[in-house]
């Protein structure tokens, strides 16, 4: 799950790093873990958080001691306090969040109808979101 410290140089900065382009004469390597954004997207192509990559996902399952586990990445909204995210030509901000109480909702009942006997959430939000996330999923 992404957290607002991922953007503290930019999104294209981050997304650039994932894919494990040169930044500044700095060769990284491209991430080897799979990075989960169940509700945040960009706002002009609504593909995940991180952009069309097989490392970006908004969903996953997972079979551990043969039990299927459903995986899901959720954010509160901080969006507007991330002052590297750049404005697009529509005056949107670059990234867009989905209430975390809805997408979790959602990413859970589609994770159960996949077959998930559990669902696990990856967040990135405070104690009291948690526990309102817990109860409605």
């Amino acid at each position: 799950c992404f957290g607002n410290h991922e953007l503290d140089y930019g999104y294209q900065n981050l997304k650039d790093r994932l894919a494990g382009k040169p930044i500044d004469g700095v060769d990284y390597p491209q991430t080897a873990t799979t990075w989960l954004s169940t509700n945040i997207s960009e706002s002009a192509t609504g593909l995940p958080f991180g952009g069309e990559a097989p490392y970006i996902k908004k969903t996953a399952m997972v079979t551990r001691a043969g039990i299927k586990i459903g995986l899901m990445g959720i954010a509160e909204d901080w969006l507007d306090n991330c002052s590297q995210l750049q404005e697009n030509e529509k005056g949107l901000l670059e990234l867009q969040a989905e209430d975390f109480i809805e997408a979790g909702k959602k990413a859970a009942a589609d994770l159960r109808r996949q077959g998930a006997q559990v669902v696990l959430c990856i967040a990135h939000s405070s104690c009291e979101n948690d526990r309102k996330l817990a109860k409605a999923v």
